[in-house]
């Protein structure tokens, strides 16, 4: 379990196939983090509040535009430690808009 100093991030994308022509998901093993796997192409990314009990938190807002309804982004979480020079990826989201 991380503990209550490692920096949890959120990533979202809008692909999953390919990040900077290389396909995914991104083997991060020869960077020094064996296990772990990039699963999209971040296209923001944004902290979370840690909880400090191995959890993560963060509210989203979606805007509500009609242009957005159906489309399909991913998401996936990352906690570095950097005491230990540690990564922990979550197994990723997938995520479409929809409408109420």
């Amino acid at each position: 379990q991380p503990g209550p100093l490692v920096l949890p991030l959120l990533w979202i994308g809008f692909e999953r196939d390919l990040w900077r022509g290389t396909a995914l998901p991104l083997d991060l093993a020869p960077a020094g983090f064996p296990g772990c796997n990039m699963l999209l192409a971040p296209a923001a990314a944004g902290h979370l509040l840690n909880q400090g009990n191995g959890e993560a938190r963060r509210t989203l807002t979606v805007p509500p535009a009609a242009v957005l309804i159906g489309s399909q982004l991913y998401a996936q979480g990352m906690d570095f430690d950097p005491f230990a020079a540690t990564l922990a990826v979550s197994p990723g989201l997938a995520l479409q808009v929809g409408a109420r």
